[in-house]
């Protein structure tokens, strides 16, 4: 390729003046590396006059000014670039002993397609640099504020967290629609459903809540703006009624409105309430059996002897029905007042090594006696189980009392079935009857004294067998249906009562 020289060129005043007007430091070199042309921002930037520079080689300005070897270096790229074309650029170059930084560009012109030199552009990047290693700074320091920030954010979400999950409360955050996004480990145990299970659904379509319980809470909610200590009914997973104590408030969360509902289980609570009463009534049962039994029976005993003496006697012969009657009704009135004593008493009876089933079938044929009374049946299916420490007398009186209580809450002819088994290290009595049910009212306060569903029943026969468990350090539950009343009688099979022998 062919090589001509700049400096001949035509219209050089024109170029001339091009080049002092450039916004950077503009330089000409011919093909023998000499400077032709440079303008007055290309001088100030390498800090010599353009008289000094015009005509020297590109070499021997810049070892003046960067060094020889630096010099040689850039006249050899110089050259290459002359030689074959393309651009060279040296980006954020400092000067030496000075602070300035300067970016070069070399390239090669052409004019036909005849290399007639190199265009040297420089540019002082200065303040741009140190913009740069300012916007470094500030973005470092910004970066050091976004991680505090973000980890203080997180230990705030970490304490919410474990509030909100060690929570002994049920708790839960639904959406405007109801549908539950969020929950503690509380609400999950409480309930029974599974995380899968539950995210995405509300109370309503998991059966937690009914249809009406809702209706009440969401006008209570959008009638005050909130819910406090509102008395509720639950279902668990598996069936379980329980009741609650329940607050709800409006919370934003990403701008949204949400709600947090709060439930504190109260069913044990409930459950220690109705004990305390039931032991409550026993305590005044007891005070008013002790201050009355003595001092009534015996007056008592007095006249039914004098009674049984005159329906003797042949000029009363005529009133022996009504001789008969007040005696029955006095033999009513002591049995109530032994039943008191029963319930009252602190019984610190001996208990000793006994076979249950022998128990059931010693008093075996008083049962079947009573059944055949009242038109009914009785039916043993005794197990294989082991000994337990019992007071025979008591067992006995608990077997009657709930044999009794079965036959006459059968309206027709029913068979009572008693049972034994083992299961779970325990050894299970079960007394069962045949008929309609034991309310929901009435199951309620089971156990308490004077509660019964009996016309003429005094309401003290299970509060008795009550008292017998729990003496026997056991427990009864009870099932009940349309289809009958089972009593279920636990005792503890490997851990014999404590309760000294005689």
């Amino acid at each position: 390729m062919q090589c001509a020289d700049i400096s001949h060129k035509s219209n050089w005043d024109t170029l001339v003046a091009i080049l002092e007007q450039a916004p950077v430091g503009l330089a000409l070199i011919d093909t023998r590396m000499r400077f032709t042309q440079v303008n007055n921002l290309f001088a100030d930037i390498v800090s010599s006059p353009s008289y000094k520079l015009i005509g020297r080689t590109v070499t021997s300005v810049l070892s003046e000014k960067i060094g020889a070897v630096e010099a040689e270096n850039l006249t050899a790229i110089a050259k290459r670039i002359l030689a074959t074309g393309g651009v060279y650029t040296a980006s954020s170059w400092k000067t030496p002993n000075s602070s300035r930084h300067i970016e070069w560009t070399l390239k090669r012109l052409e004019v036909d397609e005849v290399c007639i030199g190199l265009l040297l552009t420089v540019a002082d990047i200065t303040r741009h640099i140190q913009l740069q290693k300012e916007l470094e700074t500030y973005q470092q320091q910004l970066s050091l504020l976004v991680a505090e920030r973000t980890a203080e954010l997180r230990r705030a979400n970490e304490r919410f967290y474990t509030a909100f999950n060690v929570s002994p409360n049920l708790m839960c955050i639904h959406d405007r629609q109801g549908r539950i996004i969020d929950f503690s480990s509380s609400f999950l145990k409480g309930t029974g459903w599974k995380k899968e299970e539950v995210v995405g659904h509300t109370v309503l379509e998991l059966g937690i809540c009914t249809p009406e319980t809702i209706k009440q809470l969401a006008r209570q909610f959008c009638k005050k703006g909130y819910i406090r200590n509102q008395e509720i009914a639950f279902t668990t997973k598996d069936g379980q009624n329980r009741f609650a104590i329940f607050s709800a408030e409006e919370i934003m969360i990403e701008g949204k409105r949400h709600i947090m509902g709060m439930a504190t289980d109260v069913t044990d609570v409930r459950v220690m309430k109705s004990e305390l009463v039931r032991l409550d009534r026993l305590n005044l049962v007891g005070q008013m059996a002790a201050g009355i039994s003595h001092e009534v029976r015996n007056p008592m005993t007095t006249v039914r002897g004098f009674l049984q003496m005159l329906s003797k006697k042949d000029e009363c012969k005529a009133y022996q029905d009504y001789f008969d009657l007040m005696i029955s009704e006095l033999d009513r009135a002591n049995l109530i007042l032994s039943e008191f004593l029963s319930v009252a008493r602190p019984t610190p009876a001996c208990q000793v090594e006994t076979d249950l089933n022998a128990v059931i079938k010693a008093i075996e044929p008083l049962m079947t006696t009573d059944a055949v009374i009242a038109g009914n049946d009785i039916e043993l299916q005794l197990g294989n189980i082991k000994s337990l420490c019992l007071n025979e007398k008591e067992i006995r009186q608990l077997l009657l009392n709930l044999v009794r209580n079965g036959f006459e809450a059968m309206t027709h002819p029913g068979v009572v079935t008693i049972r034994t088994y083992e299961e779970n290290g325990q050894v299970v009595l079960v007394v069962q009857d045949e008929g309609p049910g034991i309310s929901p009212q009435v199951l309620a306060k089971l156990g308490t004294p004077f509660i019964t569903s009996k016309h003429n029943g005094t309401g003290l026969g299970l509060p008795v067998c009550y008292g017998i468990v729990e003496r026997h350090k056991g427990k009864i539950e009870v099932s009940t249906g349309a289809d009958g009343t089972a009593f279920y009688i636990r005792f503890n099979a490997t851990e014999k009562n404590s309760l000294p022998r005689p």
